[in-house]
């Protein structure tokens, strides 16, 4: 399977968006992007009619029939770029959760994992999001840019239930007996109320000792009484997107204090009933100080894991010019001890030949000019490179 190009996600896993958008995984493309195969939305039905409506089974058609689906165009990228995939990682370390599907037919009993985006209430203004999945973002945009009034109902579902208190509801705990995994995410789970009821509605029930739950937070967080539910779970993750140390991510993630976040990430990797990671997304703005927060992971303890950014384009080092790529490889390649550690990030760099530098120094430029922080102040070393390197 893992050979192949025959993706197992569209048969157990499903992918709910806090704009309604329902897709086979987190990696598939978002719905103006989607071509050959166009998913559904939670507004159009309920959820159980939508895991094998016309959409869904029509994807797994395509992988029963030998296709590569153009929406799975993040993985395909990663593979021929010698990067593991989602799609394999899957096929590597969760075949138990799948090992009894029929694979040769366009229908599925239920989904075993859960990818939870349920809605986009969020503390932070990171600037590789965006209004969808940070309602502190969507309130700063209303402040700096026209919304009509059409928009004012999208933003209210936006926060609003998606599980609890819908139509969904009874879907979903119809399935829950057959429940391997949930993911939540978000906005930022541990402050959506939504998804702390929901994690403690199921942690009630005898069905918890089969779940895993996995968060990924952004770490400003540590919620005692969750803890205590967490543990009533088969396996507890925790994700924290840390990205880079002190004022840098203080910068990249608006709201954050990074002596908070430091002191979180401690107590969560401090509870033996917890799998506690650290993941960083690698972009444009951290790309040149990786090696610190691979330090600070290690001396305390850490397990950290590194994923590219795809999107957006400004922000992705894919589409960095070619010079900055090569003084990358080079800054990284006088430091043996990451090579490998680092060479998936390496590899991505070549990803694409586009150059976007200039709309990653506007984006930069207007955030700035919008939440009154300098680029040059905090990235002094960077930026001389992006200049005059």
């Amino acid at each position: 399977m893992a050979e192949s190009k025959f993706c197992p996600l569209p048969w157990f896993n499903i992918t709910t968006d806090v704009n309604g958008s329902v897709r086979p995984c987190c990696r598939f493309a978002q719905p103006g992007e989607q071509v050959d195969h166009k998913m559904p939305w939670l507004q159009d039905g309920t959820i159980k009619s939508l895991w094998n409506g016309p959409e869904m089974r029509g994807l797994r058609r395509a992988f029963i029939n030998g296709e590569q689906p153009a929406g799975c165009n993040w993985c395909w990228k990663e593979e021929e770029n010698n990067v593991e995939s989602y799609r394999q990682k899957y096929i590597e370390r969760y075949n138990s959760d799948y090992s009894d599907i029929d694979f040769t037919i366009d229908s599925s009993a239920s989904p075993r994992i859960f990818d939870l985006k349920l809605t986009n209430v969020c503390n932070l203004k990171c600037r590789m999001c965006g209004p969808t999945a940070s309602s502190s973002i969507l309130k700063e945009e209303k402040t700096y840019k026209y919304f009509t009034s059409h928009d004012k109902k999208e933003h209210e579902y936006w926060l609003s239930n998606k599980i609890l208190g819908t139509s969904n509801e009874k879907d979903f705990m119809e399935w829950l007996p057959q429940i391997t995994q949930i993911d939540f995410t978000g906005g930022e789970p541990l402050v959506s109320p939504e998804n702390k009821q929901l994690i403690k509605l199921i942690s009630e029930t005898e069905y918890a000792k089969n779940i895993r739950i996995q968060i990924t937070t952004n770490g400003t967080h540590y919620n005692t009484a969750l803890v205590e539910q967490l543990k009533k779970f088969k396996e507890i993750h925790i994700d924290a997107s840390i990205d880079d140390i002190g004022p840098r991510i203080e910068y990249a993630r608006h709201g954050t204090k990074w002596d908070n976040i430091d002191k979180n990430l401690k107590r969560y990797n401090s509870v033996d009933e917890i799998t506690f990671n650290v993941w960083a997304t690698v972009n444009n703005y951290n790309i040149w100080y990786l090696d610190e927060l691979i330090n600070y992971c290690d001396e305390n303890g850490i397990f950290i894991a590194l994923g590219a950014l795809d999107q957006p384009r400004e922000l992705s080092i894919q589409y960095l010019p070619e010079h900055l790529k090569d003084a990358i490889r080079e800054k990284y390649k006088e430091m043996p001890h990451l090579t490998n550690r680092l060479q998936p990030i390496i590899n991505f760099l070549d990803a694409s030949d586009d150059n976007c530098i200039q709309d990653f120094l506007k984006t930069t430029w207007e955030y700035d000019e919008i939440r009154k922080e300098s680029f040059k102040d905090v990235f002094p070393e960077w930026r001389e490179m992006i200049y005059y390197g």
